[in-house]
């Protein structure tokens, strides 16, 4: 039995049709995630006490960063921050950043570097992609908070 142009492709379109439906259908149900490699990411809530906002004038006193370069994956790092003076509704001693894009190399440019930003509480996942997020630290409770702007590559602005 032989098959014309015409069967073959019904059956190459049929084909398409039951590979790509699935997959979308499977895409839309995904939701992007902070996947950590050691420590969760504590998110707040709205009225939470926290503060929803910060202007944090104060010391970058430790970071996680990815081992990979962000581009095939995105990647974010953590940065542990020491205010210069108390911040009010926030009792840790530190605030805990995430920053897209945090690499190896970013280490040297921003640890014991003074920095000025202003940062919002992490109450969702705040991207529409998944990121491999690299954190060490232990906030005890305590929301991290992100960057208003962009990832690492934006963050130098900020150093005084």
């Amino acid at each position: 039995m032989t098959i014309n142009s015409k069967q073959f492709r019904m059956a190459l379109l049929i084909s398409i049709f039951c590979l790509v439906i699935p997959t979308v259908a499977f895409a839309q149900q995904q939701q992007p995630d902070c996947i950590s490699k050691d420590k969760r990411v504590v998110y707040g809530r709205v009225g939470d006490g926290f503060p929803e906002l910060i202007a944090i004038k104060g010391t970058i006193f430790d970071m996680d960063f990815s081992e990979v370069e962000c581009g095939g994956i995105a990647t974010a790092g953590t940065l542990k921050i020491r205010p210069d003076t108390k911040i009010e509704n926030h009792e840790s001693e530190f605030v805990y950043l995430l920053v897209l894009c945090a690499e190896a190399s970013d280490r040297r440019k921003y640890l014991g570097k003074k920095i000025e930003i202003e940062v919002t509480k992490l109450v969702k996942f705040p991207y529409t992609f998944s990121v491999f997020v690299s954190n060490k630290f232990n906030s005890v409770g305590v929301p991290f908070y992100i960057a208003r702007g962009g990832g690492f590559g934006e963050l130098a602005k900020f150093l005084r």
